[in-house]
């Protein structure tokens, strides 16, 4: 019994370190992608016109309500959040999350054209906090062999890489006098 129990232990340890190699290996070829960089000031305009725009676009999402289910009951609920993600799917156009039901209307527009300027396989969505951090999402990317992510994202105003802290399989660049740009590998469970 002893015996299998130490196979099973061993196996698990080999495997865990076969995995760590193969992120390792993932990890050091990726790169900063150049298109990004090129194309920072559309993404800076975008920044600018949500971070303008931020206490507008956090009334206008307060105002509106959603069905929570809990314990089986359903209840309309304010939406009262620290941050808000907006997701685009290009298949299809614009993603809902992009529309008068979600942002005010008047920034339709203005959003719609500088998402129109960047290439779609560089922007898959953004993220604004109350505390005026904004991030746009690049790109997520899985990686079959690892089952992993590797996670692309353009920060403004952020003091500290705090929830990136414990993850060895990070790395950002300063971009422009607020931005950084982060690349990561994120693992998927088993």
């Amino acid at each position: 019994m002893k015996q299998k129990i130490l196979f099973i232990l061993l196996s698990c340890c080999v495997i865990s370190c076969s995995r760590q190699k193969d992120l390792d290996s993932l990890f050091q070829k990726v790169k900063y992608d150049k298109s990004v960089i090129k194309d920072l000031d559309k993404y800076k305009l975008l920044n600018d016109i949500v971070i303008k725009n931020i206490d507008t676009i956090f009334k206008f999402r307060y105002h509106k309500r959603y069905i929570a289910s809990e314990n089986g009951k359903e209840s309309w609920q304010q939406s009262d959040e620290d941050s808000y993600t907006f997701i685009f799917n290009h298949d299809e156009n614009i993603h809902e999350s992009i529309d008068g039901k979600n942002l005010p209307k008047f920034l339709l527009a203005s959003i719609e054209k500088t998402v129109a300027s960047i290439a779609k396989k560089n922007l898959l969505g953004f993220n604004v906090s109350r505390n005026g951090r904004f991030e746009i999402i690049i790109r997520n990317t899985y990686n079959k062999k690892t089952h992993s992510d590797i996670r692309e994202r353009l920060i403004w105003n952020k003091k500290s890489i705090e929830h990136f802290d414990n993850n060895s399989l990070m790395k950002d660049s300063l971009v422009s006098k607020n931005c950084r740009y982060f690349i990561w590998v994120d693992t998927r469970g088993f």
